[in-house]
């Protein structure tokens, strides 16, 4: 890794019988920057432990634009959360969560977008939730959400609830 030798590393991420070894290289690759190297890793036939891994490396290779991607795509739920969780933590994209959370019936990818929307303080979205989620466990969760933030948006809106 010190050396940049990403096709060793690489090497090592795809035929090390180790789990552990691979775990580590893969974790590298990312790194190292190695976008290209992990997207290739992920779309290999490749255990869900494996994919989890990549999904890890990616996030420290801060490639938010290829977990955007797969957030739209991937059908395995675990993935599904484990791209949520990477998007919330590198910020800045509220809206394909919002639009996630929207198009979503699964409950736990929806309390997932919750936290991953609550550790962006995107108060904004939360609301535009709120306002609209038709469930009221979730809607709750969203107010829980809301009533931790110091936001205009989130006072405004919590104001409103209690008026009603």
């Amino acid at each position: 890794m010190l050396a940049g030798d990403r096709a060793r590393v690489l090497a090592a991420a795809t035929s090390e019988t180790d789990p552990q070894l691979r775990g580590e290289a893969i974790r590298l690759l990312g790194m190292m920057g190695a976008r290209e190297e992990l997207r290739e890793l992920y779309e290999q036939d490749a255990s869900r432990e494996q994919k989890l891994q990549v999904l890890r490396a990616m996030f420290l290779g801060g490639d938010q634009e290829w977990l955007v991607e797969l957030l739209g795509r991937e059908t395995d739920t675990e993935l599904r959360l484990a791209i949520i969780r990477s998007l919330g933590l590198n910020g800045g994209t509220a809206d394909v969560l919002r639009e996630t959370y929207e198009n979503e019936t699964e409950p736990d990818v929806r309390r997932a977008v919750i936290q991953a929307l609550f550790i962006q303080q995107a108060e904004g979205a939360l609301v535009e939730l709120a306002r609209s989620e038709t469930d009221r466990e979730l809607q709750r969760e969203i107010v829980r959400r809301l009533s931790l933030m110091d936001g205009d948006g989130a006072t405004d809106f919590l104001l409103e609830l209690l008026e009603r």
